[in-house]
């Protein structure tokens, strides 16, 4: 089973306009509502691929019983912390005739109290020998110093994997707690191994180049901690990295690409779970992962793409075998 842990959970709203015109009025053609965040986004995901997942998140306010109802709504199964704070809303608007979407993403909501303890402990009840913990998301303000080192030690405890994909200070902490799987983007990756080259969320120079040296480096660097570990780094539709092996797909970008890491990583969980030698199944999860990350940003609204349409996605990626640097 995959326990997701939502760091910053989100009501994520995705308007779609035929062109963004700043201080223009627009009426969107479509809009799309989803129970967001990168940990929600994973575990609708990993539902759509049929894999057995638990969603874990602290949610509050109106908000946070609409996330509730939704997650009940798409088949995932959540154990939810009540909070304090009104749950955050996250905004993308896709530009049909730039092609580009435009991302507004309020501040994780705030956390207080015992709030991460109950979530700590929810998470301990739910996992077993041989599970996947899936740590995702943005840490919010408020959290315990050490607090994805603690969740870390919580699934050792319970003899379960973990996969991290969050950036910045929570990821150096993550890396350093020696995870399964270190999932980022290029971005992500530089700010961490290169924090001089660090570029922003906007970069239009990233590019796949990286990718094969970056995820060698980061699983390098979490050779450190645990000689298991994996790095996999992302770069859009230039494909991804890890485990020595390159994935790579059509080059041709979806319009909605909010949700595709999210998207990918639970691929790659689904293909690895129930496998306690699941380092030998990472090339099939790497193709796997590459063709949920393009279906899904063939639709609008994260995560809520077609399961068939993914599965042959993934059979048109190339699987290329790549030689570590001397």
């Amino acid at each position: 089973m995959i326990v997701a842990a939502a760091l910053s959970p989100c009501v994520d709203r995705t308007l779609v306009v035929e062109r963004l015109i700043v201080g223009a009025v627009h009426r969107p053609g479509t809009v799309s509502v989803t129970a967001g965040g990168k940990g929600f986004n994973l575990a609708r995901a990993a539902r759509r691929l049929g894999g057995s997942v638990t969603a874990a998140g602290i949610v509050g306010g109106h908000a946070g019983r609409w996330l509730r109802a939704e997650l009940e709504r798409d088949g995932v199964t959540a154990a939810l912390i009540d909070g304090h704070g009104e749950t955050r809303t996250s905004v993308s608007i896709a530009d049909l005739g730039s092609g580009v979407m435009t991302d507004l993403y309020e501040p994780a909501t705030p956390i207080e109290g015992d709030e991460w303890d109950r979530l700590r402990q929810g998470v301990a009840e739910r996992l077993a020998r041989g599970d996947w913990l899936a740590i995702c998301g943005t840490l919010p303000a408020g959290a315990p110093p050490g607090a994805i080192a603690g969740l870390i030690a919580v699934a050792r405890d319970r003899g379960a994997f973990v996969a991290v994909d969050t950036h910045g200070a929570p990821l150096a902490e993550a890396v350093a707690a020696g995870p399964d799987i270190v999932k980022v983007n290029l971005i992500e990756a530089a700010g961490l191994l290169s924090p001089t080259a660090e570029g922003t969320d906007n970069d239009p120079t990233a590019s796949a180049a990286g990718a094969v040296e970056l995820a060698e480096r980061l699983t390098t660097r979490l050779a450190s901690t645990t000689a298991m570990g994996l790095g996999i780094v992302t770069a859009g539709v230039d494909g991804a990295a890890g485990g020595g092996w390159q994935v790579r797909g059509p080059r041709t970008a979806g319009a909605y690409p909010v949700g595709s890491g999210d998207s990918f990583l639970a691929a790659m969980l689904v293909t690895l779970d129930g496998h306690r030698d699941w380092r030998r199944h990472v090339p099939a999860a790497l193709r796997r992962g590459a063709g949920a990350a393009m279906a899904n940003a063939l639709i609008s609204g994260a995560a809520v793409f077609d399961a068939t349409v993914a599965a042959r996605l993934a059979e048109d990626c190339e699987l290329l075998a790549v030689t570590p640097s001397a």
